[in-house]
C-alpha cells in the first residue's frame, strides 16, 4: 500500500465519520406515539367517541402550547378495529418531558368549568 493510498483512506474514513455524525443528528420535532387497545362497550359508538375526542382535541390539546400537533388514528376495516394510535408532536424533548397531566387538566377545567360538566363529559367519554 502506498503512502498516498493510506493518506487517502484515512482522509476518506475521517470525512465519512464526520459527515455521518452530522447527517444522523436529531433535527426537527419529537414524535410520541401511544397505542391503545380497547373494546367499544355496549351502548357506545365510534361516532360518539369521535365527536367527544374532537371536543377534547379542540378545547384541550390544541390549546396546549407544548403540543405542535396530534393525530388519532385507528383501523377502519376488518374484524378487529380495537387498536387506536395517538401521535403527538412536540417541538423539543423538554416539551414532551414537561407535558404532564397538569397542563391538560388545567385546560380541561378551563373549558368544562363546573364539576357537573366535567363529570358528564368524563362519563360520556369513558362509556
Amino acid at each position: 500500500m502506498t503512502n498516498s493510498y493510506k493518506l487517502f483512506s484515512i482522509l476518506f474514513v475521517t470525512v465519512f465519520i464526520l459527515t455521518a455524525e452530522f447527517s444522523f443528528s436529531q433535527d426537527g420535532n419529537i414524535v410520541y406515539v401511544q397505542t391503545w387497545e380497547f373494546q367499544m362497550p355496549e351502548g357506545g359508538s365510534w361516532a360518539e367517541f369521535d365527536s367527544l375526542a374532537t371536543l377534547l382535541n379542540e378545547n384541550v390539546t390544541k390549546k396546549n402550547p407544548k403540543i405542535v400537533s396530534q393525530r388519532i388514528i385507528r383501523h377502519q376495516w376488518g374484524s378487529d378495529s380495537r387498536q387506536l394510535i395517538i401521535i403527538r408532536e412536540y417541538a423539543k424533548i423538554e416539551d414532551l418531558v414537561l407535558d404532564d397531566d397538569n397542563t391538560g387538566n388545567e385546560l380541561f377545567r378551563a373549558h368544562w368549568k363546573t364539576d357537573e360538566e366535567r363529570k358528564a363529559f368524563n362519563q360520556a367519554f369513558r362509556k
